[in-house]
Formats: structure tokens, sequence, C-alpha cells
């Protein structure tokens, strides 16, 4: 019996290890921001603090290392914090913040997802993941559109920017090895900047998700991937913005009003990416679109439909 009651506690021990560790009530500070703990899930004495400064609109957190800058609204009290008088608008103190800063020495970050109205993110030169111990690292945010991945990221794991509605640009290093599925789910990357070569981002893309491969991939040597196109291209004839083309063959769906929008991606004749554009549906019966592109166009300028919504 004695035994067996040891290795039940040597095993709440280990299970411990892997919990989040509560922390006291934030205190205020003489400059009236309100400081804490983040939670800690690596089991070790090190911590790292938080910092909001509700006048200024920002959160810091300070720390080394990893494993332990998950902020929890339970622990941390975060949504709880007075925000300054007249913002009666926003719906907690989280909500009020518009840009996250990550001190150096931070080598992950996790668990900052309910700062959603924050446009700014800044990462450390440290940084080398982010999300490895929790899920939901910046899900829901609906104010970034710009994001800038440091150049010794290597993995970006679970939901880190799943559902980001405004997220149009992701900056990525070249070292960056491995992207969850989930990374960018249902955000609406258009653009990615990799700061490698086409060859090197063909040597590590099978580890991209599809979310990433969709978007037109800017290269270091300023060449530019567009995403593949789901249908066949037709050639201009014209050097318009806007024009009136038949659709390609689309199969049993073609004509049927239930055809609702069609995205357009723009290549030269030598299939580099000049831009985008979207398409009106202007004479179903004889599977007729107009074309309205956001970049001049040459003769000899290929139109592709990149995605149908029918």
């Amino acid at each position: 019996m004695k035994k067996t009651f040891l290795s039940f506690l040597a095993a709440l021990a280990i299970l411990a290890s892997f919990m989040p560790i509560s922390h006291a009530d934030p205190i205020q500070n003489a400059d009236g921001s309100y400081s804490g703990n983040c939670d800690n899930f690596s089991g070790s004495s090190q911590t790292a603090v938080w910092t909001i400064n509700m006048n200024a609109r920002t959160l810091k957190v300070d720390g080394n290392g990893a494993g332990f800058a998950l902020i929890t609204d339970v622990a941390d009290g975060i949504f709880s914090l007075p925000v300054p008088s007249g913002n009666t608008s926003w719906g907690a103190s989280a909500d009020y913040v518009d840009t996250i800063t990550f001190s150096e020495g931070l080598t992950d970050v996790s668990g900052f997802y309910m700062f959603t109205n924050a446009s700014k993110i800044n990462f450390p030169n440290s940084l080398t993941s982010i999300g490895s111990n929790y899920s939901w690292n910046f899900k829901n945010n609906d104010a970034i559109s710009n994001l800038v991945i440091p150049a010794n990221v290597t993995s970006i794991n679970g939901e880190a920017f799943t559902s980001c509605s405004s997220l149009k640009t992701v900056h990525l290093p070249k070292g960056i090895k491995t992207i969850s599925n989930e990374a960018f789910y249902a955000s609406p990357v258009k653009d990615v900047y990799y700061a490698g070569t086409q060859a090197d981002w063909n040597a590590v893309s099978g580890a991209f998700p599809s979310a990433i491969k969709n978007a037109a991939i800017h290269y270091s040597d300023s060449t530019v991937s567009p995403p593949a196109p789901e249908h066949d291209f037709w050639t201009t004839s014209a050097a318009s913005t806007t024009f009136h083309v038949p659709l390609p063959s689309l199969g049993s769906n073609a004509g049927k009003s239930t055809l609702r929008t069609v995205y357009i991606i723009v290549t030269d004749k030598n299939d580099v990416m000049k831009g985008r554009g979207n398409a009106s549906i202007q004479d179903l019966t004889a599977d007729k679109i107009d074309v309205t592109v956001d970049c001049p166009l040459n003769v000899g300028d290929k139109i592709w439909i990149r995605k149908i919504d029918w």
C-alpha cells in the first residue's frame, strides 16, 4: 500500500510540472500601470512578468527562456483591470491593449488569445518558437494586419494565428522549418514575404499548411510565386483594368445562378505575379463575367481564376 501511495504522489508531481502555476492578484505600480507574474509551464523557478499600461494601451512581457509566458485571465485578473475613464465601449481591459512587446531573452510565447484588439505584436530576436506550450496563442485577433516573425524562429505551433480576421501579410524568416496546419487557419493571408530564395522555400514547403501556400509567396530575390489557380487562364488582348470576358470551362456549375464570387490572379506572360482582382457576373446564360483587377495590364498578361465560391 505504501509503495502504491508513493507512486501516486510521484505521478501527481510529474503532472504538476506541466500545469500552470497561479499567482497573486496584479499589483498597481507608481506610474498607474499594473504588473503580475505569467504562468509557468516548465516547472522551473524562473518567472516572466507582464506589465499593462492602460493609458499607453501597451502590454510588456519580461523574462528569459521558454515555457512560462502564458497569461490567463483567471490567474492574473487581466480582464478585471480598470481602463481609463470614458472608454466604457471596451468590453474588458485586455481588449484595450493595442501593442504587445516581448523582451529579449524569451524563446517561446504562448496563450495571449485574450488580446483580440492588439494591432502590433513585437517579438524579440531571441524567439525560436511560437506557441509550443499552448494552442490558442493569438487566435481570434481582429486587429493585426501585418505580422513579422523574427529571424531565429523555426516553428509556429498550435492555433497561433487562427481566425485573425485582418491578417493579410506575414513575413517569415529563412530558417522557418514547420508551421502547424492550424497556425493560420481561417486567416485571410494574401502575401507571404519569405527571407530565403524559392529553392529554400521548396526545400521545406512540405511542412507548411495550405493557408500559407495559398498566399502569394515573395522571395528574397524579388521573384513571386502566385498561389495555384483552380482553373485555367485567359490572355488579355487590351491594356484595361476592367473588361468583359467569357468564363473558362467550369464544369457542371457553369452558368448556374448559384455562382457568387470569382477571385482573380494576374500574372505577366512569364507567370510572374502582378496583382489580384475579382469578377462580377454579367451574363449567366453565356457564362460571362466582368473582371476588375488592382494593377495595370499589358497585352498578353494572364488572368487566372484562383477560386470560385458557388
